[in-house]
């Protein structure tokens, strides 16, 4: 996102994208791909993790990373 090569344009696009709630805010196209706030379809419950780190280790500073992967685009309806 930080990537100095990319436009702005685009970076505001994808920053756009992560607050596009279906029926309040419509989809952010970039290229091929159409842009959703996450957390629409899949949410992760990241204090589970976050716990589950803290009952093995003692370190207070704790990052988690999230990557999720699809066998296959998620399906929408077209936006109207």
């Amino acid at each position: 996102m930080f990537d100095e090569t990319i436009p702005e344009k685009i970076k505001m696009d994808a920053i756009i994208s992560t607050s596009s709630l279906p029926m309040i805010f419509p989809p952010v196209n970039i290229g091929q791909m159409t842009l959703i706030d996450g957390g629409t379809f899949t949410n992760i419950n990241m204090g589970a993790a976050i716990n589950r780190c803290r009952e093995e280790v003692e370190d207070k500073d704790i990052i988690v990373d999230a990557v999720m992967n699809f066998d296959s685009p998620p399906e929408f309806p077209v936006w109207s």
